[in-house]
């Protein structure tokens, strides 16, 4: 007989964190106009603990494209921290424009540009000078996706 899944009642040392209704096309964009919890998954406290994001600022949103592989493959469920607003350092963030959901990796550059960078080396950066770069709406930072980021 094979063993189930463990089962959230099953793990004493995780936390259910909320999935959103939230597709981040790691590509051009995906429509997301009134994102929702759809369920809440189990994760271990103690990689959300190492992760260094407390559990109320944690979200799950699904990824969808080619993009951002390897780093992140399609159709991966990715941590957000929903504390970041700005693309502060060098990571992979949430990134909104109107409706439409992107994940990308954010370098900061000089006197406040960004780029814009696909892990995928198929697709094209795009480089933002300091006014579109302060009008980036970044609703988070991935922190795992299948592992850490």
């Amino acid at each position: 007989m094979a063993a189930h899944p463990p089962l959230p009642s099953e793990m004493p040392d995780a936390v259910m964190i909320p999935l959103l209704d939230v597709v981040a096309s790691a590509g051009p964009g995906a429509e997301n106009p009134m994102p929702f919890e759809l369920a809440r998954l189990p994760f271990p406290r103690v990689w959300l603990d190492r992760l260094g994001v407390p559990e109320r600022y944690a979200r799950f949103i699904d990824a969808r494209g080619d993009s951002m592989e390897p780093t992140i493959t399609e159709g991966s469920v990715c941590l957000v921290d929903t504390r970041v607003d700005r693309a502060r350092r060098d990571g992979v963030y949430v990134l909104v424009d109107g409706n439409s959901v992107r994940i990308k990796r954010i370098a900061i550059g000089w006197q406040g540009a960004l780029t814009l960078i696909s892990d995928n080396e198929r697709y094209p950066t795009d480089t933002l000078a300091a006014p579109d770069a302060e009008a980036l709406r970044v609703e988070g930072r991935v922190v795992w996706a299948g592992g850490e980021i």
